[in-house]
């Protein structure tokens, strides 16, 4: 004779163990799913916002190094030792080289611009250096002038790179 078995709380309200197994595989492979789409979405966020941040960081020490090739060469006294030239030059050419490490990323070509101009910068420093005639307190015009004519036409090359790209003559109105 057979004799139904009453059924458990648990066959009623989750349907036996067949459906709780399936619901935790379920609940399971929706969660991984989540997990591996949320780890994709951010590492491409985060790999984004680190190239914006070196974009950034190398715009900032590019103008930086025009900013201090403006400073090391105007307003300097018309009377000044050549080791403080030569010490000026020094801290210019590094920052020069720092960046054109951090542009070559985003521009190689104005990089190597830069660096370029870095070493004909040192070139300049190194005849005050060799060159007696050159060091006399009276002769620093004649040294900042040749060094800043080194520097002065990548002024306009980095303006032109960092967005000016069609600059209005002057005196022309709009």
């Amino acid at each position: 004779m057979l004799t139904a078995v009453p059924p458990t709380w648990f066959d009623t309200v989750a349907g036996g163990w067949p459906n709780l197994l399936q619901g935790l595989l379920s609940g399971a492979i929706t969660g991984a799913v989540a997990a591996v789409v949320s780890f994709a979405v951010v590492n491409r966020t985060n790999a984004g916002t680190r190239l914006l941040t070196r974009r950034q960081e190398a715009r900032q020490k590019l103008i930086e190094a025009i900013e201090a090739s403006i400073h090391t060469f105007v307003g300097v006294p018309d009377n000044r030792p050549w080791r403080e030239d030569y010490e000026a030059v020094a801290v210019l050419n590094f920052q020069l080289r720092l960046a054109a490490a951090l542009v070559a990323e985003q521009n190689a070509r104005l990089a190597q611009r830069v660096q370029d101009v870095a070493d004909e910068l040192a070139d300049v420093a190194v005849t005050w250096r060799e060159q007696a005639h050159l060091q006399p307190d009276d002769q620093a015009p004649r040294r900042y002038n040749a060094a800043y004519a080194v520097v002065s036409p990548l002024q306009d090359e980095v303006v032109d790179w960092l967005g000016n790209i069609n600059p209005l003559p002057r005196g022309r109105s709009r």
